[in-house]
């Protein structure tokens, strides 16, 4: 079924091969939207020069893996905190200077539980062949009394 509407865009409805598919093309041709029924659930396309998406409340979005490219630039406002947390490695790479600016920098600073520098879960060390324990009243840390 194909229908035309005032603005010389399209829309249609298809049904083929376990598919249902609903698309909206422009007056040119080029595909805007097309929500795709697929057995494996609904795939939601749109193209254009402007997606935005305005909530009174939270946006959330869970999926397996989340991807964004940007030609130009990206940016991330908040007038709250912001949190970015993972289970795995965090990797940051440009080409050119980072800057992180902040009244304070803290680095390690948070509950260190599960890290391996965790002191629950390192043993305590011994010295081993070789190492020489500080004696207590020398004029440094070193058994030889040379002041180092």
């Amino acid at each position: 079924m194909l229908r035309q509407l005032p603005s010389g865009r399209t829309i249609s409805v298809r049904a083929a091969d376990g598919r249902e598919e609903i698309e909206i093309r422009s007056a040119g041709g080029e595909m805007e939207v097309r929500i795709a029924l697929t057995p494996q659930g609904p795939v939601l396309q749109l193209r254009g020069a402007r997606l935005e998406i305005d909530s009174t409340d939270t946006v959330a979005v869970n999926c397996r893996s989340f991807e964004v490219k940007a030609a130009d630039g990206v940016k991330i406002q908040a007038a709250g905190d912001i949190e970015v947390s993972g289970a795995g490695e965090m990797r940051m790479k440009t080409s050119g200077q980072t800057f992180i600016d902040g009244d304070y920098v803290n680095l390690n600073c948070r509950e260190r539980t599960g890290y391996h520098d965790d002191p629950a879960n390192t043993p305590p060390s011994l010295p081993g062949p070789g190492v020489a324990k500080p004696v207590e009243g020398a004029a440094g840390t070193c058994e030889c009394g040379d002041g180092h």
